[in-house]
């Protein structure tokens, strides 16, 4: 197997091969760890209709975990800078598990102080409740719904009426 780890730079630790730490987790962009990862030099020659190969890096450490480090402060970034911020200022940020704890199917996260995440609701408040909107596509398809089945309803009402009115009832 043609990789960049080697005895010196790893020791007894476990290889792990093409492995990828772009990626953001519970607020935090994860990259590869400067001293436990390497990129295979010839990756362009070796997948060469892969665009995004070059991203790959093996790794070599005791969890596969410790491949790829978290960014220091939470996304998003702030401009100017690259550097991530905190996205709540010198407040914390709380984490909701996704689809669990943070918003649910009719539910968005409110804009300036949320945002989702691969796994997790960002948010600056500790209450779920306050992170989460309904979405106005929910509030006018029920609305819709229910205007309709009311609709249908009175339609039907005033129809066997109708029908009870034009009925000759023997004596």
């Amino acid at each position: 197997m043609n990789t960049c780890l080697n005895y010196t730079m790893c020791g007894e630790k476990q290889h792990y091969y093409m492995q990828w730490c772009n990626y953001n987790y519970n607020g935090y962009e994860y990259t590869p760890h400067p001293t436990k990862t390497c990129r295979r030099p010839n990756i362009t020659n070796v997948y060469s209709s892969c665009s995004t190969c070059w991203r790959f890096m093996d790794c070599c450490a005791d969890k596969i975990e410790e491949c790829c480090i978290p960014s220091e402060t939470a996304l998003p970034t702030s401009f100017p800078t690259a550097m991530p911020t905190r996205m709540c200022g010198l407040g914390d940020n709380y984490y909701y598990e996704k689809n669990k704890e943070g918003c649910i199917f009719f539910e968005e996260p409110k804009d300036g102080i949320a945002y989702n995440t691969e796994h997790s609701l960002v948010c600056c408040k500790d209450d779920r409740n306050e992170c989460c909107v309904v979405k106005n596509e929910y509030y006018y398809s029920t609305i819709v719904s229910l205007s309709l089945v009311i609709s249908i309803f009175m339609f039907v009402c005033i129809r066997e009426l109708q029908l009870k009115r034009r009925r000759i009832e023997p004596e």
